[in-house]
């Protein structure tokens, strides 16, 4: 079994990890996200896969790219970041 990922937030400033996203946002104060140290890609890498077999089945989806976006992004910044990037937009 492997061993549990630590999930990690950078400081966006000067890089330094933080076990909280909120440590790492106190440590210099950024108005943007912060990236993970450690990304979630667990997630990503099924998503791929089903990406995959659906088109070796002849299955994909105008909307796959769009998708594979969405969890990309929430593996490496969490899924709290669209809080954020609705309010840019």
């Amino acid at each position: 079994m492997a061993p549990k990922q630590i999930t990690m937030y950078e400081c966006d400033g000067c890089g330094k990890p933080h076990m909280t996203r909120e440590q790492a946002a106190e440590c210099c104060p950024s108005s943007v996200p912060t990236m993970m140290v450690t990304p979630d890609i667990e997630r990503l890498k099924l998503t791929l896969k089903h990406y995959i077999t659906d088109l070796a089945e002849g299955n994909g989806h105008e909307d796959d790219d769009h998708a594979i976006f969405e969890v990309a992004v929430e593996a490496f910044y969490g899924k709290n970041v669209w809080d954020w990037i609705n309010k840019q937009m």
